[in-house]
C-alpha cells in the first residue's frame, strides 16, 4: 500500500527522477520493479544482500536514458548508487544511505573515495543526495567535515529546512554552484496521511531543476515518426468477402506449396493495404500505457484526486488540503485492491501452467527488458550489428570443437524397422482444434496482424488447410524459413553496452507454427506407436513435466537417505545448445533411429537446411544471414529435435550404472554412494563418466559446463567437511 501511496505522490507531483534510500528491494526479481514498470518509470538500483531491508534506488521516466555507474570498490559505512543522466553535458546522479554504526571518519574517508573514482577525473555535473545521517543542522564538526568534502569537489549543501519528524536535517542534495537554477523544497504535507498502514519519519524532498533532453539516439523523441494502420476501422464482414474473392481467384492458380504460400501473403497484405492503409504518425516520448488494472473506476476516482491537488494548490486552505489528503488515501486504498484483484482473476482463470507462470513472471518483474546499447549509427546498421554478434557467437562455439572425422556410422546412431514414409493430410476439424490451443501471434513477416488473424483465421481455413496439405504432400516448406530475432537483455541489470548481454528470441510466421504443430502431431504419434520416446526425457510430451522431473530426483534422493546412501548430482548446463546443433547428425537421426523416410525426411530436410534469420530494431529490419546449424528456437519442433538430437546421452551415462533424466538442454547425472567413504566412485568412476560425457558433448558439437554436488542426511557426520574441487 505504500507503494502506491509514493507512485501517486510521484505522478501528482509530476517527478522526473527520484532517489530513494531504503528501498527493501532485491537483485530485480520482485513485484514492486513491476508496479513501477507499469506506471512509466525505469529503476536502477542496489540491493543488501545479506539481509532485508537497505538498498538505494533511484527511479527514472521510461523515456530518460541513463548508464549505471559502476564500481568495484566495497564501502562499510554507507550504501550507494549512482547513474549518469545521458545528456549532451552527462549529469551524474549519486544517492547515499549512511549506516550510523560506523564512525563518521570512516564514511568521510570512504565517500571521498567514491567521489575521486566516480567524479574526480570528470567534467559532468553532479548530484549528491541521500540520507547522511548527520545533524546537519546543528554545524557540528562532522557537518563541517561533510561541508569540507563536498566542497573539495566543488559541491554545495542546498536544503535548509528540516527532513526528519524529529526535527533534523539527516537529507541532503549537494549539487555544482553553477546550478543557480535549482530550487529546493521540503514538503512535509506529502506525507500526511490518514491512513494508519503507512508511516513516514522523513519528509519528501521536491527539487525543481532543469534537466535537458538525452541526445542518445536510443531516446524515442518527441517526433519521432511511425506507421500505423486503423484495424479497429476495418468492417469485417467486408474484409472477409474481399479477401475470399481474391484467394479464390489466387490459390488455385499455384500447384507448389511456395507459390501457393506467396500468393495467399499478397493477397492478404493487399486487402490490409486497401481497408487500412498505413498513416505516418509522430510518436509522443510522454506517453505511457496504462496498467492493464486501470478500470472505469479507478480513472475516475484519480481524476477527482488529480483535480483536489489542483484546488489544494490553488486555494491553499486546510479544507482543501484535507480534502486533497482524504481523495488520495482512497485511491491508494482503491488501486491496491484493483491490483489484487485483477491478478487473482487471471491466475483463477489460467487454462494451463504456461499461463499460470507467465502471470507469475510478470508479477516478479522476470520478463527480460528490452532495450538498445548506446549507439551513435542508423538502427539498420545496430539491427545488423545484433545478428552477426548472434551468427558469429555460434560460428565461435563450433569453430572450437575438433573436426570430426565424419558423422557417426548408421550403426554406432541406432536403427529401428518402423518407418513413417508419408503424412497423413490434415482436415478442417484438426486444425480448427490446434488453432483454439495456440496463443496467436503475428510476427513482423505475417501479412496480417493478430488482430485481424484472430476473428477471420476460421473463414480462412479452405486456404489454409491447402497450403498445409501442400506443404506435406510435396515435403516443402520453402517460404517460411526466415526467421525474425529479436533482443532482450539475459538479465535485468547487466550492462546494456555489451552485445554479448543480449539473448535472441526467434518470432516465426503463424502458418509455419501452425504446419510445425500438424507435423508434431504425426511425429509423436509415430513415435509413441513404436515407442521411440527416450524415457528420460521430460518435457514436450504428455506425462514428462518439469514437476514430475523434480519429483523424480527428490524422491530417488530421500529414498537413498533411507538407506543411509548419499546423492552425487551432475548438472550439465549447455551453452547455446540449441544453435550448435549439427543439421546432417540431426538428419541422419531422424532418418535411422526414428525411422523417417521418404516425403517425411524431405520435409524436415526442408524445414532445418537453408534457413536464414534478420534482427529486428525498433521496427528496423537487418539483412540476412543465413544460419548454418542450429534447430530454430521459438519454433514449435525446435525443443523435439533437439531431444532426439541429444536422445542417446542417457545410454552413455547409463554405461556407468548411474541415473539420469533431463529437460531440453538441462541434462543431470545421479550416482548413489553408501555412507561408508568409496574412494572408486570418488577417484575413478565419476572422473571417468565426466570423461564420457565430454566426448560424447565434443562428438554432438555441444559445449557444456559440469557442476557436481553432493546430498548427504545431516546425520553423516562423515561428510561434514567433505569438499570436491572440478
Amino acid at each position: 500500500m505504500k507503494l502506491h501511496f509514493i507512485i501517486q505522490t510521484l505522478l501528482d507531483s509530476d517527478i522526473h527522477i527520484a532517489c530513494i534510500t531504503e528501498s527493501w528491494l532485491n537483485d530485480g526479481h520482485d513485484h514492486t520493479i513491476a508496479v513501477l514498470n507499469s506506471f512509466g518509470f525505469s529503476i536502477s538500483h542496489s540491493f543488501r544482500a545479506t539481509r532485508k531491508g537497505g538498498g538505494v534506488a533511484i527511479l527514472l521516466r521510461k523515456e530518460m536514458k541513463f548508464k549505471k555507474i559502476v564500481n568495484d570498490a566495497v564501502f562499510d559505512s554507507f550504501e550507494w548508487h549512482g547513474i549518469k543522466y545521458l545528456t549532451r553535458n552527462p549529469i551524474c546522479i549519486l544517492c547515499i544511505y549512511r549506516k550510523q554504526e560506523f564512525p563518521m571518519a570512516l564514511f568521510l574517508q570512504e565517500l571521498n573515495n567514491l567521489m575521486t573514482s566516480v567524479c574526480g577525473n570528470s567534467s559532468d555535473q553532479i548530484l549528491l543526495t541521500g540520507d547522511f545521517n548527520v545533524h546537519f543542522e546543528t554545524n557540528d564538526r562532522s557537518s563541517q567535515d561533510l561541508k569540507n568534502l563536498a566542497h573539495n569537489f566543488g559541491l554545495q549543501q542546498n536544503v535548509s529546512e528540516p527532513t526528519h519528524t524529529a526535527g533534523h536535517m539527516l537529507d541532503l542534495i549537494f549539487s555544482n554552484p553553477c546550478d543557480s537554477d535549482i530550487k529546493v523544497d521540503v514538503r512535509t504535507d506529502l506525507s500526511e496521511t490518514t491512513n494508519s498502514l503507512i508511516k513516514f519519519d522523513h519528509f519528501p524532498i521536491l527539487v525543481q531543476w532543469y534537466l535537458p533532453h538525452s541526445l542518445i539516439h536510443n531516446q524515442v523523441s518527441q517526433n519521432q515518426l511511425y506507421i500505423r494502420r486503423n484495424i479497429s476501422g476495418i468492417n469485417l464482414d467486408q474484409f472477409s468477402s474481399y479477401v475470399h474473392q481474391q484467394l479464390d481467384d489466387n490459390i488455385p492458380a499455384h500447384d507448389n506449396f511456395k507459390d501457393k504460400l506467396a500468393a495467399f501473403n499478397t493477397c492478404l497484405t493487399g486487402a490490409l493495404d486497401l481497408f487500412a492503409p498505413p498513416q505516418i504518425r509522430k510518436s509522443s516520448a510522454n506517453h505511457t500505457n496504462l496498467p492493464e488494472w486501470f478500470d472505469a473506476e479507478y480513472i475516475k476516482e484519480r481524476r477527482l484526486r488529480r483535480r483536489q491537488e489542483r484546488l489544494k494548490n490553488r486555494l491553499g486552505t486546510e479544507e482543501a488540503k484535507q480534502n486533497y489528503i482524504k481523495q488520495r488515501d482512497h485511491c491508494v486504498i482503491l488501486a491496491n485492491n484493483k491490483i489484487r484483484l485483477f491478478y487473482s482473476n487471471i491466475i483463477s482463470k489460467s487454462k494451463n501452467q504456461s499461463a499460470l507462470f507467465k502471470t507469475v513472471s510478470k508479477l516478479w518483474n522476470n520478463n527480460k527488458p528490452r532495450m538498445l546499447p548506446d549507439h551513435d549509427c542508423d538502427l539498420e546498421v545496430l539491427a545488423d550489428k545484433f545478428n552477426h554478434q548472434f551468427v558469429d557467437k555460434v560460428k565461435n562455439i563450433r569453430d572450437k570443437f575438433a573436426e570430426q572425422s565424419s558423422i557417426p556410422d548408421p550403426d554406432d546412431i541406432g536403427r529401428t524397422s518402423s518407418v513413417l514414409h508419408t503424412f497423413e493430410p490434415a482436415t478442417i476439424e484438426e486444425l480448427t482444434e490446434l488453432i483454439s490451443e495456440m496463443d496467436i501471434k503475428a510476427s513482423f513477416d505475417d501479412p496480417l496482424p493478430s488482430a485481424l488473424y484472430k476473428p477471420l483465421v476460421t473463414s480462412l481455413l479452405p486456404y489454409i488447410i491447402e497450403i498445409v496439405n501442400t506443404s506435406l504432400k510435396s515435403g516443402d516448406i520453402a517460404g517460411l524459413k526466415e526467421s525474425i530475432i529479436t533482443h532482450v537483455l539475459k538479465k535485468a541489470g547487466l550492462d546494456h553496452n555489451l552485445m554479448g548481454n543480449y539473448r535472441p528470441i526467434t518470432n516465426l510466421q503463424f502458418l509455419s507454427k501452425l504446419i510445425e504443430k500438424v507435423v508434431l502431431k504425426r511425429l509423436n504419434s509415430h513415435m509413441t506407436t513404436n515407442n521411440l520416446h527416450c524415457s528420460s526425457q521430460f518435457g514436450y510430451k504428455k506425462h514428462h513435466s518439469t514437476e514430475a522431473l523434480l519429483l523424480q530426483v527428490v524422491d530417488e534422493t530421500l529414498v537413498g537417505f533411507d538407506k543411509r546412501n548419499g546423492t552425487v548430482l551432475i548438472l550439465l548446463d549447455m551453452s547455446a545448445a540449441f544453435d550448435t546443433v549439427d543439421l546432417n547428425k540431426l538428419l541422419k537421426i531422424l532418418e535411422k533411429r526414428i525411422g523417417l523416410r521418404g516425403t517425411v525426411l524431405k520435409w524436415f530436410h526442408s524445414f532445418l537446411i537453408g534457413r536464414s534469420q534478420k534482427v529486428k530494431v525498433a521496427g528496423v529490419v537487418s539483412q540476412l544471414l543465413a544460419t548454418l546449424y542450429c534447430v530454430p528456437q521459438g519454433s514449435v519442433l525446435g525443443p523435439v529435435l533437439f531431444n532426439i538430437y541429444v536422445s542417446s546421452l542417457p545410454g552413455v551415462v547409463k554405461q556407468m550404472c548411474t541415473a539420469s533424466s533431463s529437460y531440453a538442454d538441462d541434462t543431470n547425472a545421479r550416482i548413489q554412494l553408501s555412507l561408508k567413504f568409496q574412494y572408486s566412485n570418488i577417484s575413478v568412476t565419476i572422473p571417468l563418466l565426466l570423461q564420457r560425457i565430454g566426448e560424447w558433448m565434443n562428438t554432438y558439437f555441444l559445449k557444456t559446463t559440469l557442476k557436481l554436488f553432493f546430498f548427504f542426511h545431516h546425520t553423516c557426520k562423515m561428510f561434514q567437511n567433505f569438499m570436491v574441487c572440478l
